[in-house]
C-alpha cells in the first residue's frame, strides 16, 4: 500500500516519517486516515515491537494543514456545520464543573506583620489594617480600581507609557497601562477604549469596553433630595467620586415649587437581542467566520460604545451605573424614573443602528430599594426578560407583570404624564387615582374571562366613581373624563370602545411620581 509518508520496518522497528518539509509535515486528512489505518494495523502486526514517527527537515510536524484542513473547515458550505459543532462543544463545557482550584499554602506565622489585610493570604508589607499594608499585588489593584470610574483607556505594551503610578509590570517585560486624562492613540495599538469619546481618529482595530459609572458632580452636591435624605455615610462622598446607590435611587425624585416628590428606588434593567442565534445561522446567506465574526463585532460595539456614549452625554441618564454591556446583553441599575425613559431610548436606538426590523430587542426593568440586596432583584429581572422572550419577543416587561410591545409601552408612559398632569393641577387626588388600579384589574380580568361577579360589575362602579370625584356635570364634554375613559377602552356612555393593554403601567408610574416624598 502507498502513503503519502515515509514508511519501513527493521529489526522489529516500524519508523514513520511525515514528508512535506516544504510545509514543516502539515497533515492532511488525507495522512490523517493513512496514519489511522496504519496504526491500527500495526497493533496485530507480530513483527513490529515498536513504532518511531518523527518527521522530514527542520521540524516535526506544524499541526493540520491551513489551506486542506482549516481552510477546509471554514468554507462557507460548511458553516453552518461548523458552527452547529461550536455550539455543541460550547453547551458541553458550560456543564463541566470547574476544575479544583489550587489553594497555595503559606506558613503566615513566618509573616513580619501578618496576613495582607486585604487577601488574607500574602504577606503584609506593615503593621495595621489600612492600605500601607497591602501587599504588593493588593495595593496595584486597589491603585487599578481606584482609577476605574475615571478611565479613558486601558492597554498594554513592551514598555512603561504615561505615568510611572499608572503602569503595572506584568511578565516577559509586557506592561499594563491606564489613562484617566486622554489618551494619545499611537500608545493604544493593543487595549481598550472606556472613555467617552467616540473619537474618529482611533485605530478601528481597538476595542470599547461598556465602562460607565455615575459621578457625583459639583453642582449636584448640594442639591436639595441630597441635603435632606442623604444618610451620613453617603454624604461622605466628594465630588468626582462615584455615587452610591443610595445617591442614584434620590436621583429619581423630582422637585416642584420646593417639595419633593416621587419614590427613591433603583430600577434593574436586562436586556439582549432576540433570537441571535437564528440570525447568525439562518438570516446570513453564504455565512463565513469573518462575516459572523463582523456582525457580532458590530453588536458588541453598540452595547459596549454606542450605550456609555448614551449615558454620558444625556443628563437625564447620568445617573446610571453599568454593570456590565457587551456582546449582545447589558445589566444597567439606575434611578427608577429615568431608567423607564431609559428603556425607550434604548430600544430606538438599537432599532436605527441595526438598521432592519427583522433583528430586535427584548428588555426587563425591576424595581428594588437601594438597601435591598441586588442578587435578588437582578434574578428577577431575569424572569421578566424571559416572560418577555415567550410573548413573543420584541417587548418589555416593566412595572406591569405582563410584557408590551415597545410601541405600547411608550404609550403608558406618555399616558403616565398625562395623569400626572392631572394630578399636580388638582384635578386628580392621589387616591382616585390609586384606586383606578383595582378597575384595572377587574377590567383585565374581564378580558381574560377570569372576572367574579363583583369583577364582572367594574364599569357601573367605575362611572359611579367617575362621576362621584370628578364633579363636572357633563362627562361626556370632558377631556379628562373622556381621557380616563380611554386608559380603559370606554366610550363616553361607558360602553366598550377598545380593547387597550392594562393601564397598570401608566397608573402606577403616575402614583409614584406624585407621592410627597
Amino acid at each position: 500500500m502507498s502513503y503519502d509518508f515515509r514508511y519501513e520496518v527493521a529489526d522489529g522497528v516500524a519508523t514513520i516519517t511525515l514528508d512535506r518539509p516544504q510545509v514543516l509535515n502539515a497533515l492532511t486528512f488525507t495522512v490523517y486516515a493513512q496514519l489511522r489505518d496504519l496504526l491500527e494495523a500495526l497493533r496485530y502486526d507480530e513483527a513490529v515491537r515498536a513504532v518511531i514517527l518523527t518527521g522530514a527537515g527542520a521540524g516535526f510536524c506544524s499541526g493540520g494543514d491551513v489551506h486542506e484542513i482549516i481552510g477546509e473547515l471554514f468554507r462557507r458550505e460548511r458553516f453552518h456545520e461548523m458552527s452547529a459543532l461550536w455550539s455543541e462543544a460550547a453547551e458541553q463545557s458550560k456543564q463541566r464543573p470547574f476544575s479544583t482550584c489550587y489553594q497555595p499554602v503559606l506558613r503566615q506565622e513566618r509573616f513580619e506583620f501578618g496576613a495582607c489585610p486585604a487577601c488574607g493570604i500574602r504577606a503584609a508589607r506593615a503593621e495595621g489594617g489600612g492600605e500601607e499594608a497591602y501587599c504588593g499585588p493588593c495595593a496595584e489593584e486597589r491603585r487599578l480600581g481606584g482609577d476605574l470610574p475615571r478611565l479613558h483607556a486601558i492597554g498594554w505594551s513592551r514598555q512603561s507609557i504615561g505615568d510611572p503610578e499608572k503602569n503595572l509590570r506584568l511578565w516577559n517585560g509586557l506592561h499594563l497601562h491606564w489613562h484617566v486624562r486622554g489618551v494619545d492613540p499611537g500608545v493604544l495599538e493593543e487595549g481598550f477604549l472606556t472613555g467617552p469619546a467616540l473619537d474618529p481618529q482611533l485605530p478601528l482595530a481597538l476595542r470599547h469596553t461598556g465602562h460607565y459609572v455615575p459621578l457625583l458632580e459639583e453642582e449636584e452636591f448640594e442639591k436639595l433630595p441630597y441635603a435632606k435624605h442623604l444618610s451620613e455615610d453617603a454624604r461622605q462622598t466628594r465630588p468626582g467620586e462615584t455615587k452610591t446607590f443610595e445617591h442614584i435611587a434620590l436621583d429619581a425624585l423630582e422637585v416642584v415649587n420646593g417639595r419633593i416628590y416621587g419614590e427613591d428606588l433603583l430600577a434593574v434593567i436586562k436586556a439582549d437581542v432576540d433570537r441571535l442565534g437564528a440570525i447568525f445561522s439562518q438570516g446570513v446567506q453564504r455565512p463565513s467566520l469573518g462575516l459572523v465574526a463582523g456582525l457580532s463585532r458590530m453588536l458588541d460595539f453598540f452595547f459596549a460604545a454606542r450605550l456609555p456614549h448614551l449615558l454620558r452625554t444625556d443628563p437625564r441618564f447620568r445617573s446610571t451605573y453599568v454593570v456590565y454591556a457587551g456582546g449582545d446583553d447589558l445589566l444597567l441599575i439606575g434611578p427608577w424614573r429615568q431608567s423607564l425613559e431609559l428603556l425607550g431610548k434604548l430600544q430606538e436606538a438599537f432599532a436605527r443602528y441595526v438598521g432592519s426590523p427583522q433583528i430586535t430587542l427584548s428588555a426587563a426593568l425591576e424595581l428594588v430599594h437601594p438597601d435591598e440586596p441586588l442578587n435578588r432583584s437582578v434574578r428577577a429581572a431575569e424572569e421578566r426578560l424571559e416572560r418577555a422572550k415567550n410573548a413573543g419577543r420584541n417587548r418589555v416587561c416593566a412595572v406591569d407583570e405582563d410584557p408590551l410591545p415597545w410601541d405600547q409601552f411608550r404609550r403608558q408612559l406618555d399616558y403616565a404624564e398625562k395623569l400626572l398632569d392631572w394630578m399636580r393641577q388638582g384635578e386628580l387626588s392621589q387616591g382616585f387615582v390609586y384606586r383606578m388600579l383595582a378597575f384595572d384589574r377587574d377590567r383585565m380580568a374581564c378580558e381574560r374571562g377570569r372576572a367574579d361577579a363583583n369583577a364582572a360589575s367594574w364599569r357601573a362602579r367605575w362611572g359611579y366613581q367617575l362621576r362621584r370625584n370628578l364633579k363636572i356635570q357633563n362627562l361626556a364634554s370632558s377631556p379628562l373624563a373622556q381621557f380616563l375613559n380611554s386608559l380603559f377602552g370606554l366610550n363616553a356612555q361607558f360602553g366598550k370602545a377598545a380593547q387597550p393593554p392594562s393601564a397598570r403601567t401608566a397608573i402606577s408610574v403616575a402614583v409614584y411620581r406624585n407621592r410627597s416624598f
